[in-house]
Protein backbone atom coordinates (compact mmCIF):
# COMPACT_ATOMS: atom_id res chain seq x y z
CA UNK A 1 0.00 0.00 0.00
CA UNK A 2 1.18 3.37 -0.99
CA UNK A 3 1.23 6.84 1.16
CA UNK A 4 1.38 10.21 -0.43
CA UNK A 5 4.46 12.66 0.94
CA UNK A 6 5.69 15.66 0.07
CA UNK A 7 9.19 16.00 -0.68
CA UNK A 8 10.05 19.59 0.70
CA UNK A 9 12.88 22.20 -1.15
CA UNK A 10 15.27 23.46 1.25
CA UNK A 11 13.45 27.07 0.38
CA UNK A 12 9.98 26.02 1.44
CA UNK A 13 9.47 27.03 4.68
CA UNK A 14 6.14 24.93 5.05
CA UNK A 15 7.85 22.16 6.30
CA UNK A 16 8.37 23.93 9.51
CA UNK A 17 4.45 24.16 10.33
CA UNK A 18 4.13 20.17 11.24
CA UNK A 19 7.13 19.37 13.23
CA UNK A 20 6.27 16.35 13.94
CA UNK A 21 5.22 14.94 10.33
CA UNK A 22 6.17 17.87 7.74
CA UNK A 23 5.94 15.97 5.10
CA UNK A 24 2.61 15.69 5.66
CA UNK A 25 2.28 19.31 5.16
CA UNK A 26 -0.36 20.63 2.29
CA UNK A 27 -0.45 23.75 1.91
CA UNK A 28 2.63 24.48 0.00
CA UNK A 29 3.29 23.81 -3.37
CA UNK A 30 6.33 21.17 -3.21
CA UNK A 31 6.40 18.25 -5.43
CA UNK A 32 4.27 15.02 -3.89
CA UNK A 33 5.66 11.43 -4.11
CA UNK A 34 4.53 8.15 -2.95
CA UNK A 35 6.13 5.50 -0.70
CA UNK A 36 5.19 1.82 0.02
CA UNK A 37 5.18 -1.91 -0.65
CA UNK A 38 3.80 -3.24 -3.96
CA UNK A 39 4.00 -7.06 -4.63
CA UNK A 40 6.24 -7.59 -1.63
CA UNK A 41 9.05 -4.99 -3.04
CA UNK A 42 9.64 -1.16 -1.67
CA UNK A 43 8.21 1.64 -3.85
CA UNK A 44 8.86 5.63 -3.94
CA UNK A 45 8.22 7.54 -7.08
CA UNK A 46 7.14 10.55 -8.04
CA UNK A 47 3.18 11.31 -8.80
CA UNK A 48 4.50 14.05 -10.71
CA UNK A 49 1.61 16.39 -9.60
CA UNK A 50 1.58 19.27 -6.82
CA UNK A 51 -1.73 19.35 -5.79
CA UNK A 52 -1.82 17.22 -3.18
CA UNK A 53 -6.05 16.52 -3.73
CA UNK A 54 -5.07 15.23 -7.28
CA UNK A 55 -2.14 13.31 -6.29
CA UNK A 56 -4.64 11.50 -3.90
CA UNK A 57 -7.47 11.01 -5.93
CA UNK A 58 -4.92 9.14 -8.82
CA UNK A 59 -3.15 6.83 -5.65
CA UNK A 60 -6.90 5.74 -4.80
CA UNK A 61 -7.67 4.28 -8.41
CA UNK A 62 -4.06 2.97 -8.79
CA UNK A 63 -5.15 1.22 -5.51
CA UNK A 64 -7.71 -0.47 -7.20
CA UNK A 65 -6.27 -2.15 -9.92
CA UNK A 66 -3.21 -3.17 -7.84
CA UNK A 67 -2.82 -7.09 -8.12
CA UNK A 68 -2.57 -8.42 -4.59
CA UNK A 69 0.39 -9.98 -3.91
CA UNK A 70 1.05 -13.35 -4.17
CA UNK A 71 4.02 -15.28 -2.74
CA UNK A 72 6.86 -16.32 -5.42
CA UNK A 73 6.70 -20.42 -5.60
CA UNK A 74 10.12 -22.21 -6.37
CA UNK A 75 9.62 -24.80 -9.08
CA UNK A 76 9.97 -28.21 -8.00
CA UNK A 77 10.79 -31.10 -10.14
CA UNK A 78 9.17 -34.29 -9.79
CA UNK A 79 11.47 -36.10 -7.55
CA UNK A 80 11.56 -33.33 -5.13
CA UNK A 81 7.69 -33.48 -4.97
CA UNK A 82 7.93 -36.57 -4.24
CA UNK A 83 10.54 -36.72 -1.87
CA UNK A 84 8.07 -34.14 0.07
CA UNK A 85 5.04 -35.83 -0.23
CA UNK A 86 6.55 -39.17 1.42
CA UNK A 87 7.90 -37.12 3.93
CA UNK A 88 4.49 -35.63 4.52
CA UNK A 89 2.73 -39.09 4.80
CA UNK A 90 5.18 -40.43 7.40
CA UNK A 91 4.92 -37.11 9.39
CA UNK A 92 0.95 -38.40 9.37
CA UNK A 93 1.63 -41.42 10.87
CA UNK A 94 -0.01 -43.43 8.13
CA UNK A 95 0.61 -47.52 7.88
CA UNK A 96 4.01 -48.09 6.63
CA UNK A 97 2.16 -50.59 3.56
CA UNK A 98 0.22 -47.45 2.73
CA UNK A 99 3.62 -45.60 2.29
CA UNK A 100 5.63 -47.94 0.51
CA UNK A 101 2.22 -48.22 -1.96
CA UNK A 102 2.99 -44.51 -2.78
CA UNK A 103 6.04 -44.35 -2.90
CA UNK A 104 6.31 -47.19 -5.36
CA UNK A 105 3.95 -45.89 -7.89
CA UNK A 106 5.57 -42.60 -7.39
CA UNK A 107 8.75 -43.53 -8.25
CA UNK A 108 7.14 -45.41 -11.54
CA UNK A 109 5.68 -41.83 -12.47
CA UNK A 110 9.24 -39.98 -11.86
CA UNK A 111 10.80 -42.56 -13.97
CA UNK A 112 8.03 -42.58 -16.46
CA UNK A 113 8.38 -38.68 -17.14
CA UNK A 114 12.17 -38.67 -17.18
CA UNK A 115 12.21 -40.79 -20.10
CA UNK A 116 13.01 -38.76 -23.52
CA UNK A 117 10.70 -41.23 -25.15
CA UNK A 118 8.12 -41.63 -22.64
CA UNK A 119 6.25 -44.11 -25.13
CA UNK A 120 8.65 -47.06 -24.76
CA UNK A 121 8.15 -48.50 -21.31
CA UNK A 122 11.27 -50.96 -21.89
CA UNK A 123 13.35 -48.06 -21.43
CA UNK A 124 13.06 -47.18 -17.50
CA UNK A 125 16.63 -47.15 -16.69
CA UNK A 126 17.44 -43.79 -15.92
CA UNK A 127 18.62 -42.34 -12.19
CA UNK A 128 14.98 -42.15 -10.07
CA UNK A 129 16.04 -38.45 -9.09
CA UNK A 130 14.16 -37.38 -12.81
CA UNK A 131 14.54 -32.97 -13.20
CA UNK A 132 11.24 -32.78 -15.00
CA UNK A 133 9.17 -30.03 -13.75
CA UNK A 134 6.08 -31.08 -11.35
CA UNK A 135 4.25 -28.19 -12.64
CA UNK A 136 4.35 -29.11 -16.66
CA UNK A 137 2.23 -32.67 -15.88
CA UNK A 138 -0.75 -32.66 -17.79
CA UNK A 139 -3.33 -34.66 -18.15
CA UNK A 140 -1.65 -36.59 -21.35
CA UNK A 141 1.02 -37.45 -19.01
CA UNK A 142 -1.12 -39.26 -16.87
CA UNK A 143 -3.32 -40.89 -18.73
CA UNK A 144 0.07 -42.44 -20.66
CA UNK A 145 1.48 -43.72 -17.86
CA UNK A 146 -1.65 -45.20 -16.20
CA UNK A 147 -1.60 -47.21 -19.62
CA UNK A 148 2.30 -47.80 -19.66
CA UNK A 149 2.38 -49.34 -16.36
CA UNK A 150 2.53 -52.44 -15.89
CA UNK A 151 2.34 -54.66 -12.69
CA UNK A 152 4.49 -57.44 -11.22
CA UNK A 153 6.45 -59.72 -13.84
CA UNK A 154 5.55 -57.53 -17.05
CA UNK A 155 1.92 -58.21 -16.58
CA UNK A 156 -1.39 -56.14 -17.31
CA UNK A 157 -2.62 -54.28 -14.14
CA UNK A 158 -5.88 -55.59 -12.16
CA UNK A 159 -8.95 -53.38 -12.22
CA UNK A 160 -8.40 -53.45 -8.73
CA UNK A 161 -4.65 -52.39 -9.44
CA UNK A 162 -5.61 -49.54 -11.54
CA UNK A 163 -8.09 -48.55 -9.02
CA UNK A 164 -5.22 -48.08 -6.20
CA UNK A 165 -2.63 -46.30 -8.46
CA UNK A 166 -5.65 -43.76 -9.92
CA UNK A 167 -6.34 -42.89 -5.76
CA UNK A 168 -2.45 -42.60 -5.24
CA UNK A 169 -2.05 -40.05 -8.16
CA UNK A 170 -5.20 -37.91 -6.93
CA UNK A 171 -3.67 -37.68 -3.58
CA UNK A 172 -0.18 -36.82 -5.22
CA UNK A 173 -1.93 -33.99 -7.63
CA UNK A 174 -4.08 -33.00 -4.94
CA UNK A 175 -1.00 -32.31 -2.40
CA UNK A 176 1.03 -30.44 -5.18
CA UNK A 177 -2.34 -28.44 -6.09
CA UNK A 178 -2.30 -27.34 -2.24
CA UNK A 179 1.24 -26.29 -2.57
CA UNK A 180 0.53 -24.18 -5.70
CA UNK A 181 3.80 -26.90 -7.47
CA UNK A 182 0.59 -27.66 -9.85
CA UNK A 183 -1.82 -25.80 -11.97
CA UNK A 184 -5.11 -28.89 -11.61
CA UNK A 185 -5.45 -32.00 -10.06
CA UNK A 186 -5.50 -33.46 -13.72
CA UNK A 187 -6.02 -36.73 -11.81
CA UNK A 188 -9.75 -36.34 -11.30
CA UNK A 189 -9.62 -35.91 -14.78
CA UNK A 190 -9.11 -39.68 -15.24
CA UNK A 191 -11.90 -41.97 -15.17
CA UNK A 192 -11.75 -44.69 -13.05
CA UNK A 193 -11.15 -48.54 -14.42
CA UNK A 194 -14.21 -50.82 -13.66
CA UNK A 195 -14.28 -53.29 -11.31
CA UNK A 196 -16.07 -56.19 -11.01
CA UNK A 197 -16.20 -56.94 -7.57
CA UNK A 198 -16.64 -60.86 -6.57
CA UNK A 199 -19.02 -62.32 -4.68
CA UNK A 200 -17.43 -62.95 -0.97
CA UNK A 201 -17.35 -66.56 -0.30
CA UNK A 202 -16.50 -67.13 3.26
CA UNK A 203 -15.69 -70.65 4.54
CA UNK A 204 -18.67 -73.41 5.27
CA UNK A 205 -19.57 -75.04 8.51
CA UNK A 206 -18.22 -77.93 7.78
CA UNK A 207 -14.99 -76.65 6.44
CA UNK A 208 -14.24 -74.39 9.21
CA UNK A 209 -14.59 -78.17 11.34
CA UNK A 210 -12.32 -79.80 9.26
CA UNK A 211 -9.38 -77.04 9.39
CA UNK A 212 -9.52 -77.02 12.98
CA UNK A 213 -9.28 -81.12 13.10
CA UNK A 214 -6.48 -80.87 10.58
CA UNK A 215 -4.82 -78.13 13.30
CA UNK A 216 -1.55 -79.77 15.38
CA UNK A 217 -1.01 -78.26 18.31
CA UNK A 218 -2.16 -75.69 20.86
CA UNK A 219 0.08 -72.86 18.70
CA UNK A 220 -2.04 -74.08 15.39
CA UNK A 221 -4.99 -74.18 16.71
CA UNK A 222 -5.25 -70.60 18.62
CA UNK A 223 -3.88 -69.51 15.45
CA UNK A 224 -6.83 -70.45 14.04
CA UNK A 225 -9.48 -69.78 16.33
CA UNK A 226 -8.00 -66.41 16.35
CA UNK A 227 -8.80 -65.50 13.08
CA UNK A 228 -12.01 -67.49 12.96
CA UNK A 229 -13.32 -65.48 16.54
CA UNK A 230 -12.40 -62.56 15.80
CA UNK A 231 -12.14 -61.87 12.27
CA UNK A 232 -8.49 -59.89 12.42
CA UNK A 233 -6.92 -59.52 9.54
CA UNK A 234 -3.17 -61.53 9.00
CA UNK A 235 -1.17 -58.71 10.41
CA UNK A 236 -3.76 -57.67 13.12
CA UNK A 237 -3.75 -61.38 14.55
CA UNK A 238 0.78 -61.13 14.31
CA UNK A 239 0.56 -57.52 16.25
CA UNK A 240 -1.81 -59.23 18.92
CA UNK A 241 -0.30 -58.95 22.39
CA UNK A 242 -0.59 -61.20 25.56
CA UNK A 243 -1.07 -57.97 27.48
CA UNK A 244 -4.25 -57.55 25.21
CA UNK A 245 -6.22 -59.77 27.01
CA UNK A 246 -7.35 -58.02 30.01
CA UNK A 247 -9.76 -59.08 32.97
CA UNK A 248 -12.31 -56.49 32.97
CA UNK A 249 -15.48 -58.17 33.10
CA UNK A 250 -14.23 -60.98 31.72
CA UNK A 251 -11.49 -61.67 29.14
CA UNK A 252 -11.24 -58.48 26.49
CA UNK A 253 -9.46 -58.01 24.17
CA UNK A 254 -7.57 -54.57 23.29
CA UNK A 255 -6.42 -53.82 19.80
CA UNK A 256 -5.74 -51.00 16.96
CA UNK A 257 -8.16 -50.97 14.03
CA UNK A 258 -6.72 -50.00 10.57
CA UNK A 259 -8.39 -46.81 11.92
CA UNK A 260 -5.79 -46.37 14.23
CA UNK A 261 -8.40 -46.01 17.27
CA UNK A 262 -8.62 -48.80 19.99
CA UNK A 263 -11.59 -51.40 20.02
CA UNK A 264 -12.24 -53.21 22.50
CA UNK A 265 -13.95 -57.01 22.33
CA UNK A 266 -14.94 -59.76 24.75
CA UNK A 267 -13.56 -62.79 23.74
CA UNK A 268 -14.98 -65.72 22.98
CA UNK A 269 -14.93 -68.16 26.16
CA UNK A 270 -13.37 -71.15 23.34
CA UNK A 271 -10.82 -68.73 22.15
CA UNK A 272 -10.24 -67.48 25.53
CA UNK A 273 -9.15 -71.02 26.83
CA UNK A 274 -6.70 -71.34 23.49
CA UNK A 275 -4.80 -68.59 23.99
CA UNK A 276 -3.93 -69.68 27.41
CA UNK A 277 -2.18 -72.67 26.09
CA UNK A 278 -0.16 -70.96 23.37
CA UNK A 279 3.54 -71.67 24.44
CA UNK A 280 5.94 -69.10 25.96
CA UNK A 281 5.51 -65.85 27.66
CA UNK A 282 7.06 -62.79 25.08
CA UNK A 283 5.33 -60.23 23.83
CA UNK A 284 3.32 -61.67 21.35
CA UNK A 285 0.82 -64.65 20.90
CA UNK A 286 2.38 -65.51 17.45
CA UNK A 287 5.19 -63.38 16.86
CA UNK A 288 8.86 -63.59 18.65
CA UNK A 289 9.35 -59.90 18.43
CA UNK A 290 12.84 -60.15 16.77
CA UNK A 291 11.49 -60.15 13.10
CA UNK A 292 10.12 -57.67 10.86
CA UNK A 293 6.19 -58.11 10.94
CA UNK A 294 6.74 -58.71 7.11
CA UNK A 295 8.23 -62.19 7.78
CA UNK A 296 5.72 -62.76 10.99
CA UNK A 297 2.94 -62.08 8.68
CA UNK A 298 4.52 -63.91 5.76
CA UNK A 299 5.03 -67.23 8.42
CA UNK A 300 1.58 -67.31 9.64
CA UNK A 301 0.22 -67.26 5.89
CA UNK A 302 2.56 -69.99 5.07
CA UNK A 303 1.46 -72.14 8.14
CA UNK A 304 -1.86 -71.19 7.24
CA UNK A 305 -1.71 -72.75 3.89
CA UNK A 306 -0.34 -75.94 5.37
CA UNK A 307 -2.79 -76.41 7.49
CA UNK A 308 -6.01 -76.03 4.68
CA UNK A 309 -3.77 -78.31 2.95
CA UNK A 310 -4.02 -80.86 5.56
CA UNK A 311 -7.75 -80.23 5.46
CA UNK A 312 -8.16 -80.67 2.08
CA UNK A 313 -9.59 -77.43 2.14
CA UNK A 314 -9.14 -74.77 -0.64
CA UNK A 315 -8.61 -70.83 0.45
CA UNK A 316 -6.39 -68.01 2.20
CA UNK A 317 -6.52 -66.38 5.31
CA UNK A 318 -8.48 -63.03 4.74
CA UNK A 319 -11.47 -65.70 4.49
CA UNK A 320 -11.28 -66.62 7.94
CA UNK A 321 -12.48 -62.69 8.25
CA UNK A 322 -15.19 -63.43 5.48
CA UNK A 323 -16.46 -65.82 7.59
CA UNK A 324 -16.35 -64.01 10.61
CA UNK A 325 -18.40 -61.37 9.02
CA UNK A 326 -20.70 -63.71 7.34
CA UNK A 327 -21.37 -65.63 10.03
CA UNK A 328 -22.49 -62.58 11.96
CA UNK A 329 -24.74 -61.20 9.37
CA UNK A 330 -26.83 -64.66 8.86
CA UNK A 331 -27.10 -64.79 12.59
CA UNK A 332 -29.26 -61.56 12.28
CA UNK A 333 -26.29 -58.98 14.13
CA UNK A 334 -26.54 -55.88 12.17
CA UNK A 335 -23.73 -54.01 9.26
CA UNK A 336 -23.07 -51.77 11.72
CA UNK A 337 -22.03 -53.86 14.57
CA UNK A 338 -20.08 -55.52 11.89
CA UNK A 339 -18.03 -52.77 10.66
CA UNK A 340 -17.25 -51.37 14.15
CA UNK A 341 -15.85 -55.36 15.31
CA UNK A 342 -13.92 -55.10 11.46
CA UNK A 343 -12.49 -51.92 11.90
CA UNK A 344 -14.33 -50.61 8.89
CA UNK A 345 -13.72 -46.55 8.83
CA UNK A 346 -17.38 -46.62 7.12
CA UNK A 347 -20.25 -49.04 6.93
CA UNK A 348 -20.24 -48.04 3.00
CA UNK A 349 -16.89 -50.78 2.81
CA UNK A 350 -18.51 -53.15 4.87
CA UNK A 351 -21.98 -52.77 2.22
CA UNK A 352 -19.81 -53.23 -0.33
CA UNK A 353 -18.26 -56.91 0.17
CA UNK A 354 -21.42 -58.05 2.68
CA UNK A 355 -24.50 -56.29 1.44
CA UNK A 356 -25.67 -60.29 -0.07
CA UNK A 357 -25.39 -61.77 3.58
CA UNK A 358 -27.24 -58.81 5.67
CA UNK A 359 -30.38 -60.84 6.48
CA UNK A 360 -32.50 -57.65 7.34
CA UNK A 361 -31.47 -56.79 3.93
CA UNK A 362 -32.72 -60.21 2.04
CA UNK A 363 -35.61 -60.24 3.90
CA UNK A 364 -36.63 -57.16 2.50
CA UNK A 365 -36.16 -58.62 -1.17
CA UNK A 366 -37.63 -61.68 0.05
CA UNK A 367 -41.06 -59.74 0.88
CA UNK A 368 -40.80 -57.81 -2.25
CA UNK A 369 -40.72 -59.98 -4.60
CA UNK A 370 -43.20 -62.84 -2.66
CA UNK A 371 -45.81 -59.88 -3.06
CA UNK A 372 -45.86 -60.50 -6.75
CA UNK A 373 -49.04 -62.25 -7.94
CA UNK A 374 -49.81 -62.69 -11.52
CA UNK A 375 -52.33 -66.56 -10.72
CA UNK A 376 -55.25 -63.91 -9.66
CA UNK A 377 -58.18 -63.78 -12.84
CA UNK A 378 -58.24 -60.79 -14.60
CA UNK A 379 -61.75 -60.05 -13.77
CA UNK A 380 -60.45 -59.14 -9.86
CA UNK A 381 -58.33 -55.94 -11.31
CA UNK A 382 -59.81 -52.70 -10.98
CA UNK A 383 -62.28 -51.94 -13.23
CA UNK A 384 -61.78 -48.33 -15.10
CA UNK A 385 -58.61 -48.36 -16.17
CA UNK A 386 -58.40 -50.75 -19.15
CA UNK A 387 -62.01 -49.01 -20.23
CA UNK A 388 -59.64 -45.90 -19.90
CA UNK A 389 -57.35 -46.90 -22.47
CA UNK A 390 -60.06 -48.75 -24.94
CA UNK A 391 -61.63 -45.11 -24.93
CA UNK A 392 -58.41 -43.45 -25.32
CA UNK A 393 -57.78 -45.83 -28.20
CA UNK A 394 -60.94 -45.04 -29.64
CA UNK A 395 -60.10 -41.26 -29.54
CA UNK A 396 -56.90 -41.88 -31.33
CA UNK A 397 -58.41 -43.67 -34.24
CA UNK A 398 -61.76 -41.51 -34.92
CA UNK A 399 -58.95 -38.29 -35.18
Amino acid sequence: MLTIYRRHSDACTGQFHLADNPQQFKDCRCPVYAYGMVNGREVRRSMKTRDWGRAKVELGQESKQEVPFAPVVKPKTISEAIATFISDCEARKLSRLSIAEYRTALLYLARFLGEEDPKNPARFTIDIRSSFPVGAIVLEHLSDFRIQLRGKKGKELTARGAEKVLKILRLFCAFCVTRKWLPENFAKLLKPAKVDLKCTQPFSKQEVQAIMSATDGPYERALIMTFIYTGFRISEVAALQRVALEQLEGSTIIWTKKTRRNQYMKVHPSLGEALALVPGNGTYFFWDGQTQPRSCTWQIRVLVGRILARAGVTGHPHMFRDTFAVTLLTNGVGIRTVQLLLGHASVTTTERHYAPWVKEFQNRLDTAVMTLDYDEPASSHTPGSTLTLVSASKRTRAS
